[in-house]
């Protein structure tokens, strides 16, 4: 489980656990303006997610089937390579308060987007 994960990591942890590699693009970066044209749908479905909502990833899009392994990844022999179930909750936000101990740090910082919370059970 991975909580209070904020958006950028979000979307790059999102873009590894996806199948079609469109959404891993090459010597390109993610912004907010070309999230929904990199993940298309995906974006949508979860963009719209309501704080506090949750959502099985793999009903939205196809799930990585293998990931690449490292030649010390054989140290664990049987490991799983994929996760056979995620799913994607919109985190909560307190009024008033920062959601994250970066934002308590800095004053000026009034916008944060809600924190992404990720439940990964491997196959």
């Amino acid at each position: 489980m991975l909580g209070a994960v904020d958006s950028q990591v979000f979307w790059e942890l999102l873009a590894q656990l996806l199948e079609d590699s469109r959404h891993r693009p090459t010597e390109q970066p993610f912004n907010s303006a070309n999230l929904p044209t990199i993940f298309g749908e995906v974006y949508h479905a979860l963009a719209g997610l309501p704080i506090g909502e949750s959502i099985d990833l793999a009903e939205v899009v196809a799930l990585r089937r293998h990931y690449l392994r490292s030649s010390s990844s054989s140290l664990m022999e049987g490991a799983a390579d994929h996760f056979r179930y995620i799913r994607i909750s919109r985190g909560a936000t307190f009024p008033g308060i920062p959601a994250s101990s970066t934002a308590r740090k800095f004053a000026s910082m009034t916008e944060e987007v809600p924190p992404w919370f990720l439940t990964m059970v491997p196959a």
